[in-house]
């Protein structure tokens, strides 16, 4: 019976090409712009969910009052806390310790890159599932002239030789030994680096962290059980007050799988994050859905007349309602599954144009049964929704009326088809008012006047080589005939500045730009 269904849809769609063109045309943008939707909060939502112990694994913040009574919420640790916390709460499992991201010059005979890396514990392999692919995974730091560098990284400096036991230079005079490879870091990873530098390497570079004032670390612990949170909160709460009398900050716990999605904080408190951002796109995904389901709806009520006496003789010969309803679902259900197919070889074609404008490195994967499973959902939500009221609204012609020609009997629920019509284009007006408004603030920001003419200035990251050299790079590109000016500076001009007295970011400066003329 199943197969008579879909046989005779198969053969109204070809029998009527122009309405299956326009309504597939419909469902296809609507499922396409589902399918993109669905792909970027399937990657959002997925950050930090492949570590293994991701359940027991958080975050220490710090609270920072001011003496206005605000107060400041941030991920920089005073270095010393992470022993006072393994030692004095006894719910921690472990704890690890790391800086901030870096980008250091990495180089091995000819072969160097800039690379992104961070100071951290041997304990951050443990806490974190980075699994070490080489070297000995019980020590992937050995000592603080060690160094654990990415498969990728390997790849880039050893080409095919085994890196381990070998020496690299990293930065302008530091000597260190490969003792470990680790997995490249994946892309849905909050933390992304490509080496780890043993985290006493940086307290010697950086005595001012000893300080408990200062702020130089990020730590994390992996407590014994989720449930003692609370009990690990608490007693955690009062360890930097209790060896700094006049510090103002008090350290809390903060669930690590929530770090990307809720990490904004108001006075102390969360108040969410990108989280926000994907449930508006999640709403849009849902009205984009609406507006082809209606679409759907009001061309196959429209064309009820056509198919009438259709249902007329089909009834007179026996037909029951629930075989007509069936039957009209399965052709909405077709040509659902027909638009999914289309979407997706758009999809595939913009995918890269997506990942560009989206920053992201997201692909068709139907190996995930979360991305597969998903749009199929949404494609045989999207036959049945639209399908359902035309299935009912046609399956209910009386046949002798429609069979004498009288094309509107039947034909009930006016006043749902305008409402429905009224929806759809209220709903278009409001995306489209709200598409240009967000082209025109773009429009804005990029037009604006910063005060300064940009279109000549260029930024250059600095290293610790153009920090030793300043003077004479700066000499050197004074003499150069297109150069106007030059300035050194701790942030990029180009981007919004941090306001923070905390030591964690206060350093060398790290971006010089240079003016043409």
């Amino acid at each position: 019976m199943l197969q008579n269904y879909f046989l005779i849809a198969w053969r109204n769609l070809l029998r009527h090409k122009g309405y299956a063109f326009i309504n597939i045309l419909g469902l296809t943008v609507g499922l396409a712009a589902n399918v993109f939707i669905l792909l970027w909060v399937t990657d959002e939502l997925s950050f930090d969910q492949f570590h293994a112990n991701g359940d027991r694994i958080f975050q220490v913040l710090v609270n920072s009052e001011y003496p206005d009574g605000s107060i400041e919420t941030y991920a920089a640790t005073p270095a010393k806390l992470k022993a006072v916390i393994e030692s004095q709460i006894p719910e921690v499992e472990l704890a690890t310790q790391y800086s901030m991201e870096t980008e250091l010059l990495v180089k091995h005979e000819s072969n160097a890159f800039n690379e992104s890396g961070i100071y951290a514990d041997p304990a951050l392999f443990e806490v974190f599932s980075f699994p070490i692919v080489s070297g000995d995974p019980t020590q992937p730091l050995t000592d603080i002239q060690s160094i654990a560098i990415s498969e990728n990284l390997a790849k880039k400096l050893f080409e095919k030789e085994d890196p381990i036991g070998k020496t690299l230079r990293l930065g302008e005079s530091s000597e260190l030994m490969v003792t470990s490879v680790f997995e490249n870091i994946p892309q849905n990873s909050s933390l992304q680096f490509d080496f780890v530098v043993p985290f006493e390497a940086f307290v010697k570079e950086n005595p001012w962290t000893q300080n408990w004032r200062s702020g130089g670390s990020k730590t994390a612990v992996m407590l014994k059980s989720a449930d003692s949170r609370d009990a690990a909160d608490q007693k955690l709460s009062g360890l930097i007050k209790s060896n700094c009398a006049d510090c103002s900050t008090t350290p809390l716990l903060f669930p690590y799988l929530k770090s990307r999605l809720y990490s904004e904080f108001e006075n102390g408190k969360n108040t969410g994050g990108r989280i926000q951002q994907v449930f508006l796109f999640g709403a849009v995904a849902i009205l984009i859905l609406v507006m082809a389901c209606i679409n759907f709806m009001n061309l196959s009520t429209a064309r009820s007349a056509n198919r009438s006496r259709e249902v007329g003789v089909r009834k007179s010969i026996g037909a029951k309602k629930t075989d007509l309803v069936i039957q009209f679902m399965t052709e909405s259900v077709l040509l659902s599954f027909i638009a999914l197919l289309f979407a997706l070889g758009i999809v595939q074609m913009l995918l890269p144009f997506f990942n560009e404008i989206t920053a992201k490195s997201i692909e068709l994967d139907f190996t995930s049964p979360v991305f597969t499973f998903g749009i199929l959902g949404v494609a045989a939500i999207c036959g049945l929704l639209a399908g359902s009221y035309p299935a009912f609204v046609l399956s209910a012609f009386h046949p002798a009326k429609v069979l004498k020609g009288n094309t509107q009997a039947g034909l009930t629920g006016n006043t749902l088809r305008k409402t429905l019509v009224v929806v759809q284009f209220s709903t278009s007006l409001i995306l489209i008012i709200g598409s240009i408004t967000v082209y025109k603030q773009i429009v804005f920001i990029g037009e604006r006047n910063l005060g300064f003419d940009k279109e000549n200035i260029i930024v250059v990251d600095r290293n610790e080589g153009t920090d030793k050299n300043y003077s004479a790079i700066k000499n050197d590109l004074n003499q150069l005939a297109a150069v106007k000016s030059i300035a050194f500076g701790g942030n990029n001009i180009f981007t919004v500045p941090i306001t923070t007295t905390d030591p964690v970011w206060a350093g060398k400066p790290d971006n010089s730009s240079i003016t043409f003329k």
